[in-house]
């Protein structure tokens, strides 16, 4: 015969005697659902480190190919006074002469 007391299933005389092993409690697995979970939202930001999808010199649209055949193409960054690289907003957005 077996008496639960808080969630745990404490076994009986005839449990003990063939060797079954009480259950986990209600908070025990609550922890292993939650680590198991966490396990599976880390390891994919893991793989976030990686290479970029696509190099500076890949076309990103179709107006890249457009500017690039007609010899109108604007770099995607520029350094500024300081040698730090920012994105050429000004020159991809300005309109075309």
């Amino acid at each position: 015969m077996a008496l639960f007391h808080d969630f745990v299933l404490i076994p009986g005389p005839a449990a003990r005697a063939t060797g079954s092993r009480p259950r986990r409690s209600a908070g025990g697995l609550a922890r292993l659902v939650a680590s198991a979970a966490l396990l599976a939202g880390v390891v994919p930001m893991l793989n976030g480190c990686g290479q970029a999808l696509l190099t500076s010199a890949d076309e990103r649209s179709q107006y890249d190919r457009y500017d690039r055949v007609r010899n109108e193409f604007a770099q995607q960054t520029v350094e500024d006074e300081f040698g730090r690289r920012l994105p050429n907003l000004r020159g991809r957005l300005s309109p075309k002469d």
